[in-house]
C-alpha cells in the first residue's frame, strides 16, 4: 500500500486525552472484576487436570451423534482452564477501544488507514490480556499454550467486524460526495429539489429549443430544463464569481444550522477545518448553515462525533436539532 506522509501519520493511533485514558483504565479494572480473572482465579485455572485441558482444546468429534455431549464438556473445560474468560475479556476490550478510535477516524482518510490502526489495537489488547497471566512462569506458560489461540481468534473476529464498519463508512462518504458533485449544476442555477417541487410550472422539457422568454439550465444528468424568466429572476443564484460576495443566504438558517455554526466557533474551526474533520465538502456544510438544508441522519451523527472529539464532551444529535 503506497501511503502519503499524511497517511503515514494516520497509521499511528491518535493520542487520547488524559480523561479518556483514565476512563479506559477504570473500564479495564471493571472488566477484570466482572469476568472474574483475579490472580487467585488464574492460579486455580492452571491447576486444571490434564484431561480437562485436552477436552478444552479438542476439536469437535466427527460422529454427529456425540456432538451435544462434547459441546457441554468442551464448554465446561474451557471455563475451568480460563480460555472462555480470557477470550471474552479480549473481545470486549477490543470492542470498546475500536469504537473510540472509529469515532476519531475520518472516512475521507480511507478504510485502509483504519485497518492498520485496528492492527495496533489488536496488539495492545493481546498484550493487555497476556499481562494478567504473568503471575508466574507456570501461569504464563499456561496462557501461551492453552488460552492464547482462542484469544487471538476472538480478537481477529472483532477486527474483521470493525474493518467492515470502516469500509461501509467510506463507501457512504464516497456516495455522498458523488451526489454532491452531481447536484452542483442545479445549485449554481439556484435550483434545489425543494424549489423544483414547489414550482412545477416553471420547469419544462425542451423540445426543439426553449420558447421565447425562457432560458435553459443544465440538470444534474446532463439534460436541459427551462425556467421562465420571471422565475429566474427570483430563484437563480448569482454567477459563480459573484457568489462569494453574496451577503444573504437563499433560505433562512434552521436551528440545526445555527447550532452547527455555534459549535464550529466554539471549537475554533473555520468551515474548511470542519469539513476536514467531517470528511466532506465545505459546500455541504455551508448548505446546512446558510441555506437551511436538511441533513441525512448519518451526517448529523458525524457532526455530533466531530464536535464530541473536539470539545471533549458529549454532543448529541438531539442537541444539534434543538
Amino acid at each position: 500500500m503506497n501511503l502519503t506522509d499524511q497517511q503515514q501519520d494516520l497509521l499511528r493511533l491518535p493520542e487520547l486525552s488524559e480523561r479518556t485514558n483514565r476512563i479506559f483504565s477504570l473500564r479495564w479494572s471493571a472488566l477484570l472484576d466482572e469476568i472474574g480473572l483475579t490472580d487467585e482465579a488464574i492460579r486455580h485455572c492452571t491447576r486444571a487436570s490434564d484431561l480437562t485441558r485436552r477436552i478444552a482444546v479438542s476439536k469437535p468429534p466427527k460422529i454427529r451423534g456425540n456432538i451435544d455431549d462434547w459441546l457441554l464438556s468442551h464448554s465446561r473445560a474451557k471455563h475451568e482452564c480460563g480460555i472462555s474468560q480470557s477470550a471474552t475479556l479480549a473481545a470486549r476490550r477490543f470492542d470498546e477501544l475500536a469504537t473510540e478510535y472509529l469515532i476519531l477516524w475520518s472516512p475521507g482518510a480511507g478504510y485502509d488507514i483504519f485497518e492498520c490502526q485496528l492492527q495496533l489495537i489488536k496488539e495492545r489488547v493481546l498484550d493487555e490480556v497476556a499481562s494478567i497471566w504473568k503471575i508466574s512462569d507456570a501461569t504464563q506458560r499456561w496462557y501461551e499454550t492453552v488460552c492464547a489461540p482462542s484469544v487471538r481468534a476472538a480478537v481477529s473476529g472483532k477486527l474483521e467486524e470493525f474493518k467492515g464498519k470502516a469500509r461501509d463508512s467510506e463507501l457512504v462518504f464516497l456516495v455522498r460526495t458523488k451526489i454532491d458533485e452531481l447536484s452542483q449544476p442545479l445549485d449554481r442555477a439556484g435550483l434545489t429539489e425543494a424549489n423544483l417541487q414547489d414550482l412545477p410550472e416553471s420547469v419544462a422539457a425542451v423540445e426543439g429549443g426553449p420558447p421565447e422568454g425562457e432560458r435553459g439550465c443544465p440538470s444534474s444528468e446532463g439534460s436541459t430544463c427551462t425556467v421562465q424568466a420571471s422565475t429566474v429572476a427570483e430563484n437563480v443564484a448569482l454567477p459563480v464569481q459573484d457568489q462569494e460576495k453574496a451577503t444573504s443566504p437563499t433560505h433562512s438558517p434552521t436551528r440545526f444550522g445555527q447550532n452547527i455554526d455555534r459549535l464550529r466557533k466554539e471549537c475554533g474551526w473555520s468551515f474548511d477545518q470542519l469539513a476536514d474533520e467531517m470528511g466532506c465538502e465545505k459546500k455541504l456544510i455551508l448548505g446546512h448553515v446558510n441555506k437551511g438544508r436538511g441533513a441525512h441522519p448519518k451526517t448529523k451523527k458525524t457532526y455530533a462525533q466531530a464536535f464530541t472529539r473536539a470539545l471533549e464532551r458529549t454532543v448529541t444529535v438531539q442537541e444539534l436539532e434543538s
